[in-house]
């Protein structure tokens, strides 16, 4: 293993906000985000487990170090080091036990870079599994990757949703996995990091070592939810709808203590507005608004009330 590396100092206007400041795990209050130890320091590594698969007759064992210096594009001060030989077929695994909720989608993402232009042949993926972590690069449910067989992967520096080209069809663009229900309301999954390579005596080695950081599985419902900014709201406003679950429409019923300015609207999972239903003055008192949401493609969607400078906001689940 490569020695543990200290931060690299920072000058000029980086040091001024690290003055002001504290240095955070950032990328673990990403809203939604359910992993822990997504910075990938050193003092991350505990919420990984790490398990190195290889052929034993060649040999060929991959190397990591959290808390490498080494860096990338968007990376946020230092991240996963990975390197190995490339003379074999391995497999070396990052993951952690997480909670998903039935009815939400999840989307994966992470700093990335190739350190190896000469890489072939293999594979970074971000995965989950049902029943136990994914093993290799074909087990468990791939939420985005590289594949430097497919031709990605092999020369690249930023997010790694910008330069994964290895998806599963209904994961294509990156619109996320949605959580069965049929395993109950919340159910325990793993999340995984997958890299690995293959080659043989004839093909030779392929060395490669990446760069990873900044990883994130992110519920978007609770990304939506945040994304709405709610805020603490006067315990006489409301904002409910029924019925919930609905089919097509559904009544949203909203009490405001005053007469003040309102905007009612309904957001997407990706935090896209995708109606208003009001904009305008209101009185004091109860309102209600009409939802037909058939033409929405979404099963869950977010209300969000806005009035007298507050907000509240509302899970609406449609039954298809």
């Amino acid at each position: 293993m490569k020695t543990h590396l200290l931060k690299k100092n920072f000058t000029g206007l980086v040091m001024a906000l690290l003055i002001i400041v504290p240095l955070l795990n950032l990328y673990s209050q990403v809203p939604g985000n359910v992993l822990s130890g997504s910075s990938m320091e050193l003092a991350d590594e505990p919420a990984w487990t790490v398990d190195i698969r290889h052929r034993d007759d060649l040999g060929d064992i991959p190397e990591y170090e959290f808390g490498s210096d080494k860096g990338c594009t968007e990376c946020v001060g230092n991240g996963l080091n990975v390197w190995a030989a490339g003379a074999g077929y391995t497999n070396i695994i990052f993951y952690q036990e997480v909670t998903l909720k039935a009815n939400s989608i999840y989307k994966a993402n992470a700093a990335y870079k190739s350190l190896d232009e000469m890489a072939q042949n293999n594979w970074v993926q971000l995965k989950l599994g049902l029943t136990e972590y994914p093993k290799h690069e074909n087990d468990g449910i791939k939420l985005m990757g590289t594949n430097a067989w497919l031709g990605c992967g092999a020369i690249g520096d930023g997010m790694l949703s910008d330069i994964a080209c290895d998806w599963a069809t209904e994961l294509a663009g990156g619109i996320g996995w949605l959580a069965p229900d049929t395993m109950g309301n919340e159910f325990t999954a793993w999340f995984a990091i997958v890299m690995g390579m293959w080659t043989n005596e004839e093909t030779g080695a392929y060395p490669y070592e990446y760069i990873i950081d900044e990883v994130v599985l992110v519920d978007s419902l609770e990304a939506a939810s945040a994304s709405v900014e709610p805020r603490e709201v006067n315990n006489s406003a409301s904002l409910l709808n029924y019925p919930n679950p609905f089919t097509e429409q559904t009544t949203l019923i909203y009490d405001i203590p005053a007469r003040a300015q309102v905007r009612l609207t309904v957001y997407n999972l990706m935090g896209q507005e995708v109606a208003t239903l009001y904009e305008g003055i209101r009185e004091a008192g109860t309102h209600r608004t009409e939802l037909n949401a058939s033409a929405f493609n979404n099963n869950v969607l977010i209300c969000k009330l806005e009035y007298d400078n507050q907000v509240i906001v509302r899970k609406l689940t449609m039954l298809k």
